[in-house]
């Protein structure tokens, strides 16, 4: 009998923290491993990252990877793939690409990178590759001295008119922790009355836009 995603993802509210769990001395390899919380701090889920250690070394933050979400049971819950793709955001055929599974093997939403050539912008789709959510970062996504925002607005084909429905916030945590290691800081908001297949999705985006632009 077919799992129902949305009684799986019953942790995902309108206000999520991801950050990496271990902080890592620069320059030493490693998956990335992340905690997820939710606005009272509390933790609602885990992310590991699964990738090869030649990958790693020789494609850097553009290696493809999946990702394992597990619940506070240590269960998987969600896997979200990242296909080798391209990292120049003007070549149309390779763009960045990631898909949503809940439970694993059952995808529920697809990310899409849009070609660009100032500000990092995607698409988020739907189990039946619907447009649904854009998120559109800023021309500089350097997080020097600064929080990074990236909003998440409706997609509106027939007119300029948009909504904003969420911002993710790349977190700036002081001189100290940036030079020493590669915890970062993450914080997802998004309207409450959001279909959670759509805010797993943009769970998806978070990690996506950490290895594009913040992973060293």
């Amino acid at each position: 009998m077919p799992v129902d995603p949305r009684s799986i993802l019953n942790l995902l509210e309108d206000r999520l923290q991801a950050f990496t769990t271990i902080s890592i001395s620069k320059g030493i390899p490693a998956n990335n491993k992340y905690a997820v919380m939710n606005a009272a701090e509390q933790y609602v889920y885990f992310a590991m990252e699964v990738s090869s250690p030649l990958s790693k070394r020789c494609l850097g933050s553009a290696r493809p990877f999946t990702m394992i979400i597990l619940d506070r049971n240590q269960q998987e819950i969600m896997h979200i793939k990242r296909p080798l793709r391209c990292r120049n955001c003007c070549c149309f055929c390779c763009l960045q690409r990631i898909e949503v599974q809940v439970p694993p093997g059952n995808p529920i939403g697809y990310i899409e990178q849009e070609v660009t050539f100032m500000t990092p912008r995607f698409r988020v789709y739907n189990e039946a590759r619907q447009a649904v959510l854009k998120v559109e970062g800023p021309v500089c996504t350097a997080a020097c001295f600064r929080d990074v925002d990236y909003y998440v607005v409706t997609v509106n084909e027939r007119g300029p008119q948009v909504e904003l429905v969420g911002k993710l916030s790349k977190t700036w945590m002081g001189i100290l922790h940036e030079a020493t290691t590669d915890a970062d800081h993450y914080a997802l908001n998004f309207k409450p009355d959001l279909d959670v297949t759509t805010k797993a999705s943009l769970l998806g985006i978070s990690f996506l836009i950490d290895f594009m632009f913040y992973d060293t």
